[in-house]
């Protein structure tokens, strides 16, 4: 089941069936790097249980990590600072690109 969380300014695609995190996972630097976001249920009993993981598909020698994926937990509050600071750095994106 897929639920739409709405809180502004941020639109959020929640699948509860998909380890507590996004749906879809965030592509970047044209799409060789995948990052997922998602509550670690089974470590739910450590404070960091807030996983990122973010993977490589791109030559050796274009790599930003050493190995094909890197995972790093963090705690909710950290993942809440996290989302605060790129949230205040993509609205003053969106103000720069206006003037």
């Amino acid at each position: 089941m897929l639920v739409i969380k709405s809180k502004e300014p941020i639109l959020r695609v929640y699948n509860p069936s998909y380890r507590g995190g996004l749906d879809i996972p965030i592509l970047l630097l044209d799409g060789s790097l995948e990052v997922n976001v998602f509550f670690e249920e089974s470590d739910s009993e450590f404070e960091d249980n807030v996983c990122i993981s973010i993977a490589e598909n791109c030559p050796d020698e274009e790599k930003v990590f050493r190995g094909d994926e890197t995972v790093l937990y963090i705690t909710a509050e950290q993942a809440c600072q996290l989302a605060r600071a790129l949230n205040i750095a993509a609205q003053a994106s969106m103000i720069c690109d206006a003037l």
